[in-house]
């Protein structure tokens, strides 16, 4: 290989390790700058209520994130600024469920379950 060729494969291979590097410490950061709420979404039963829609919002800055339940009855809204979040939880045949006024910190997971009652009852809950 030619004292050419071999500066340039030297250089590239410098170039992609610190590629590497800065990736892998950039992700991790930016997660821990963040948090994240997580919970389940259930019946009066105790069963998990698939297919329920749960909207997460900043109430700072107005914006939303929304997600459906999965069969397993959770959720995960993760990446989420610190800041002050209210959540709604919606599912036809249920009455709506809203938690307003949840401070969300630096890193923190928030485990937030949510019990739906049978439509005709609606209750919000103020933090």
């Amino acid at each position: 290989m030619s004292s050419r060729c071999q500066r340039t494969v030297t250089f590239l291979t410098a170039l992609a390790t610190a590629a590497v590097i800065v990736l892998g410490v950039s992700f991790p950061a930016a997660a821990q700058s963040q948090g994240r709420i997580v919970g389940a979404v259930i019946d009066q039963t105790g069963g998990f209520v698939k297919g329920a829609v749960v909207v997460v919002r900043n109430e700072r800055t107005g914006e939303e994130r929304r997600t459906a339940v999965g069969d397993d009855g959770r959720y995960a809204f993760d990446l989420l600024k610190p800041s002050v979040y209210s959540i709604r939880v919606t599912k036809d045949g249920f009455a709506k469920l809203e938690y307003t006024g949840i401070p969300l910190a630096v890193g923190q997971e928030l485990a937030l379950d949510a019990s739906l009652q049978p439509a005709g009852v609606s209750e919000t809950v103020e933090v």
